[in-house]
């Protein structure tokens, strides 16, 4: 082990001094400083929503790809969960440029301890149709416009909520694959619904006029 006072007395010759060496250690305080006092709620906000979706995608890859159970003991990354899925995958293959942006973000924040998200990382999720379309059927089309970190939130919960669907036993009910049939019924639905809407005085009084 190395005398402390060597130590103390080499490390300030280094320097040029106990001036300098002081000078030195406060910049480097100050850059510690500013890493750690970063938006801790922003950066647990991101690293929850990515810790959440990466659970269900686990639940879903050992549910739907045979020959792969208990895949966290094989220490797969997020990034390499998602290779797993294929684009035609038809309920997690909609999601991948949102679980890939996602992924993404939680790599920044690792990396820049900041959770600064952008407009960017924010269209990425609110590009993926299913979610979408989902949000704007459910009459959560607000949720689209919120910031990008809500926005996040929004896709991540949607994201895990349709992988742990897949995953469970009556999974094909979501899959978003649908006979003839289905299709037929959901257009005379939507045609009837339309109709509704349209209908004049429908539920309104008369007015004179």
């Amino acid at each position: 082990m190395i005398d402390p006072q060597l130590y103390a007395r080499i490390i300030t010759a280094r320097f040029g001094g106990i001036d300098k060496l002081f000078e030195a250690a406060e910049k480097a305080l100050a850059v510690a400083v500013s890493a750690w006092e970063q938006d801790a709620d922003q950066i647990g906000r991101v690293v929850r929503a990515h810790l959440y979706v990466e659970h269900f995608l686990t639940a879903y890859l050992e549910a739907r790809t045979p020959g792969l159970n208990e895949i966290d003991n094989v220490r797969l990354s997020f990034s390499q969960k998602v290779a797993f899925l294929s684009p035609d995958d038809p309920v997690a293959g909609s999601l991948l440029p949102g679980l890939k942006r996602l992924n993404l973000i939680r790599n920044r924040v690792a990396h820049t301890l900041r959770a600064d998200l952008t407009q960017d990382d924010a269209n990425v999720f609110r590009s993926v149709g299913i979610y979408r379309a989902m949000k704007i059927a459910s009459g959560d089309a607000q949720a689209l416009e919120a910031g990008p970190l809500e926005v996040l939130e929004s896709f991540a919960r949607f994201a895990g909520s349709l992988l742990g669907a897949g995953a469970s036993p009556d999974a094909d009910n979501w899959s978003p694959v649908f006979t003839p049939d289905e299709l037929e019924a959901a257009r005379i639905d939507n045609h009837q619904e339309l109709d509704h809407r349209l209908a004049p005085g429908e539920g309104r009084e008369h007015q004179p006029g």
